[in-house]
């Protein structure tokens, strides 16, 4: 079984595919609001807020995006014949037709390495009307940088507004408490860096299948948000620099177990997948060069590295960095903006604020050092997960490096790849110190 994934440009497209008896057709009309399938969005508006008028190739790279995201959340990996792996077909409209079948096979491997599933890219001719400035203004800034809602943003941020150059930092978000935490934490920026930013916040929102479910893994999450931040940064004119604030525990994803390698071992960051994401929007020309500025540290260092302390213990409760946002809704008398406490993220969040001496267990909803999760729970599954890793890692012929190219190639010398293992070892050593600080 495939799909056919077909963006349509608008109300005008009328694209259509003779499906075979094993395929199903799956429309994406791009910023077409009356048909029944359209994507909530309000990526126009915001673009045209700030005067940012996105090249050819970054607004085609970005409906692209929003094609493969909507194919993400609507076709469960349930239905997959594996229960994982699913085959898509994508249908994309584009400017230059030379340029993007050029790029097809890199662009192919990257989105296959990024979701796990099957990818073919079918392009052809765009019909749009570009809609070109009668007058650019100058560029508010020069700098794009992700700005989640996380942790590793929020010091991401604090680190470039502390260099006095401005930066537009740039959010994702769909219904949830996600979009609140945002403001919450942009506008403590903004009041610390006064005319500092520019907070771009992009709602995409796909609508449910036919079933009201929605696939939970969303791989591809990551092409989305990063395309609205290179659509904005090629506004910008040439060389443009576009922020990746995360750390390299997490860039990595090393599969805590060896049964880990799937679902719960994502790629959002990974450097194999940047390092391909930079060869394909060059190949498209262009000039947004991507910076990954903590790929070599922990979570911990980041905190303890960060450039303005006062403001980060500020304002660090307010980021979110969990994997179950709004978990505090189903507890009594609950926060909705609570931290479960026992997901990946928690449990390195909380790693990461102990080596930095910011620890607090009030924000999650789990505390797993006064009360760890039990295993046959699956809010324990993680919690075991680490336990795990951390006993393997304890074993004589444990080989970080062998860990490390378990979670996909790496790019890079020898020098770099060690590195990579270091910051590997460094990070799994913060999650050791928090859990065992107590004892075994």
């Amino acid at each position: 079984m495939s799909w056919n994934i077909v963006c349509l440009e608008g109300e005008t497209d009328t694209y259509t595919i003779e499906a075979s008896d094993n395929q199903y057709v799956l429309p994406v009309p791009l910023y077409h609001s009356t048909h029944p399938n359209a994507i909530g969005n309000n990526i126009s508006n915001t673009l045209s807020q700030y005067h940012l008028f996105p090249t050819e190739e970054a607004m085609d790279l970005l409906n692209a995006a929003i094609g493969i995201y909507t194919a993400d959340v609507r076709v469960l990996r349930s239905d997959a014949h594996d229960n994982w792996t699913r085959d898509f077909i994508l249908h994309l409209p584009v400017s230059h037709q030379e340029v993007w079948e050029g790029a097809v096979p890199i662009f192919e491997r990257m989105l296959s390495f990024l979701t796990g599933d099957h990818w073919e890219l079918r392009v052809r001719k765009s019909q749009r009307q570009v809609q070109k400035p009668l007058f650019k203004m100058p560029p508010f800034s020069k700098k794009v940088c992700l700005f989640s809602g996380g942790l590793d943003s929020f010091v991401g941020a604090i680190d470039l507004m502390a260099e006095k150059e401005p930066v537009f930092l740039v959010s994702h978000y769909t219904v949830g408490p996600l979009s609140e935490v945002q403001k919450q934490v942009y506008t403590l920026l903004d009041k610390q860096f006064p005319n500092s930013s520019r907070h771009l916040r992009f709602f995409v929102q796909p609508p449910k299948n036919s079933t009201k479910h929605t696939e939970l893994t969303t791989r591809s999450r990551s092409i989305l948000f990063m395309s609205l931040a290179i659509a904005a940064a090629s506004s910008l004119g040439d060389d443009t620099t576009f922020y990746v604030p995360e750390n390299g525990l997490i860039s990595l994803n090393v599969p805590l177990t060896h049964t880990r390698t799937s679902s719960l071992s994502t790629r959002t960051t990974q450097p194999h997948f940047m390092s391909t994401l930079q060869s394909f929007i060059d190949m498209l020309g262009l000039s947004v060069k991507i910076e990954t500025p903590y790929q070599f540290s922990t979570k911990g260092e980041m905190l303890l590295h960060a450039k303005h302390q006062s403001i980060l213990k500020a304002g660090a409760d307010y980021t979110m960095s969990c994997s179950h946002p709004g978990v505090g809704r189903h507890i009594k008398g609950g926060n909705p903006y609570q931290h479960c406490g026992y997901c990946v993220p928690c449990i390195i969040r909380r790693a990461s604020m102990a080596a930095a001496g910011l620890d607090d267990a009030k924000p999650y909803a789990v505390d797993v050092l006064t009360n760890p999760p039990r295993s046959e729970n699956g809010t324990g599954r993680d919690f075991r997960a680490f336990e795990m890793a951390l006993h393997r890692a304890a074993l004589p012929d444990f080989r970080p490096f062998l860990e490390v190219l378990n979670a996909g190639p790496l790019p890079g010398g020898a020098e770099q790849i060690q590195a990579y293992v270091d910051v590997y070892t460094r990070g799994m050593e913060e999650v050791r110190q928090f859990l065992y600080q107590v004892g075994e």
